[in-house]
Formats: structure tokens, C-alpha cells, sequence
């Protein structure tokens, strides 16, 4: 059995867990940028199997990777922004 054989056997049948994941990974995008005072500036700006990530914003941009979880891309981010995610416990939304 190769490793894809085995992914393909743990999501087999699990649509709604899978897309339960997917929602829960959108809704904390979501709280993230209200908490970070930029409600106005969520999207959903990409997904991208090849570099295993979805980016979120649009001036503001959040990334989420399965690995690593959610971090800001500093280079596209406002001040305002930045300062409220450096304060901000992501564990706690």
C-alpha cells in the first residue's frame, strides 16, 4: 500500500469531515481579520494545491498552511493590520 493509498483510504467517505475542516479554516480567517479590525478586507483570495496553502484578504493578506497554520504576509499588510495580529492569540478565536 503506497501513502496515497493510504490518504485515499482516511478520506474515503468523509465529504462532510472534509469540508467541515475547510469551513472551520475559513471561519477563523474570518475571526482573525475582525479581530484584527479589517472585516471589510476579507476574501477568499486563493487556494493552491501546489504550494499546499489558502491566502485570505485582499490589502491584508493572511496564509494558512495544514503545517504551519495561519500567519500574516507581512509584505502586504497594513500597519494597523500587523500591530492587532502581533497582539492577537490565534489559539484562543
Amino acid at each position: 500500500m503506497t501513502i496515497d493509498d493510504v490518504f485515499d483510504e482516511a478520506i474515503a467517505g468523509r465529504t462532510e469531515e472534509t469540508e467541515a475542516i475547510g469551513s472551520y479554516v475559513i471561519l477563523n480567517a474570518w475571526k482573525i481579520f475582525r479581530a484584527c479590525d479589517a472585516a471589510n478586507d476579507f476574501a477568499i483570495q486563493s487556494i493552491s494545491d501546489v504550494n499546499e496553502e489558502a491566502v485570505f484578504g485582499c490589502t491584508n493578506r493572511l496564509v494558512w498552511r495544514p503545517a504551519s497554520g495561519y500567519r500574516p504576509d507581512r509584505s502586504y499588510c497594513t500597519q494597523g493590520f500587523l500591530s492587532r495580529w502581533d497582539q492577537l492569540d490565534v489559539t484562543a478565536l
